[in-house]
């Protein structure tokens, strides 16, 4: 996976977000302005409990870079699947890039999109990464599309539309549900060129060093916390995401070629973070990029409240990089105060382009 690369500068793609927990508009701005001096205060680690579940993941970005037109990944799959595809075009002429199904078992099929996402194709990798997060938990509208007999189509339409061209990095997110059987296969192929008919003579392509492709049980991880956070006795705590120790890497099988395989960074897996809080007091919660440059999209929602949508980081693109820091970005991205009671609800996924891990820190307020 490839970190955060800019070839021209670029705006954030949301305006911050609204804060939660009944904060006014003067008190949050005066909260977000507040300069932690992380190096100064110790941070407790706060104990979760993991557990995955859901569909089959299906994740193609092996190889990255993609010098010839071919199938990039392939593999069949039924129910619940989530399909994430990352590739840069690295040759000189314009591809497609796109996700074809075919229904293997010459019955009538059904597959039902839940949401389905499609970030770039851009040069600036950091806002498709981060665009890819946006779009997808904006929680785009329902697509249904049938399938019967042995019929090839393209997973969405909208695919088709896009031309990558040189250096241009695209991403793709699908839930969708398959009832039979149905072969999901990534194409590159030349410009303008039908995909159907492509694919039926298109060579498979090895992965490279890289190696994260792959087919991966259960896209779903719950992170329980094994007490409630009291800010009181807890103090300053917090825990890593998608460290590969705590917070363990996903492991799967490529289909490709029966290799073992390791999601380094957990991409594509989406998180549902609980975190249940007691004793009295406020406390601010924040993200911190642990890795390197960063760029991605969350949601927070406290109680029964509606969710909070925070861009990550919200005031620039990207932090967490050497070059961020000297142009004066944050540390931290605030995610809001909360009263001590309230019941924390999480939604994450490690956003392409970015770098991990990252770090959920509680701090009491004084």
């Amino acid at each position: 996976m490839k970190m955060c690369f800019l070839k021209k500068a670029s705006a954030c793609l949301c305006l911050a977000a609204m804060l939660v927990g009944g904060m006014g508009a003067a008190e949050a701005g005066a909260q977000e302005e507040r300069v932690m001096d992380w190096k100064r205060m110790e941070i407790k680690d706060f104990p979760m409990m993991q557990e995955d579940g859901g569909g089959t993941l299906l994740f193609s970005d092996s190889p990255e870079y993609v010098r010839e037109n071919g199938i990039l990944y392939s593999d069949v799959v039924s129910g619940r699947v989530r399909l994430y595809y990352y590739h840069v075009n690295d040759t000189k002429k314009p591809k497609q890039i796109v996700a074809l199904a075919e229904n293997v078992t010459g019955k009538f099929n059904t597959i039902e999109i839940q949401q389905g996402v499609i970030s770039g194709p851009s040069d600036d990798y950091c806002k498709v990464g981060k665009g890819s997060q946006e779009l997808y938990y904006g929680r785009p509208q329902t697509d249904t599309e049938f399938f019967v007999s042995k019929k090839t189509k393209l997973l969405d339409r909208r695919m088709a539309e896009r031309v990558v061209n040189k250096d241009e990095l695209i991403c793709g997110i699908y839930d969708f549900t398959a009832e039979q059987p149905v072969r999901i296969s990534v194409l590159a192929y030349p410009e303008g060129t039908d995909p159907v008919e492509f694919l039926k003579k298109a060579e498979s392509h090895k992965k490279d060093h890289v190696m994260l492709r792959g087919t991966y049980r259960e896209a779903e991880r719950t992170l329980r916390a094994e007490h409630p956070y009291d800010p009181a006795k807890d103090g300053t705590a917090g825990f890593l995401l998608a460290d590969g120790v705590v917070d363990v890497f996903k492991t799967g099988v490529d289909a490709m070629d029966g290799s073992q395989v390791t999601d380094v960074g957990n991409y594509g897996v989406n998180y549902h973070i609980d975190i249940p809080t007691t004793g009295e007091g406020r406390f601010r919660c924040y993200l911190r990029p642990m890795g390197g440059a960063y760029a991605g999209f969350m949601t927070v929602r406290a109680d029964n409240a509606p969710a909070v949508h925070h861009p990550v980081p919200s005031a620039t693109m990207v932090f967490g990089d050497e070059e961020s820091r000297k142009e004066g970005a944050a540390e931290e991205e605030y995610l809001g105060a909360f009263e001590a009671g309230q019941h924390l609800h999480v939604e994450f996924s490690p956003p392409g382009a970015s770098n991990l891990p990252v770090q959920i820190v509680f701090v009491p307020e004084e």
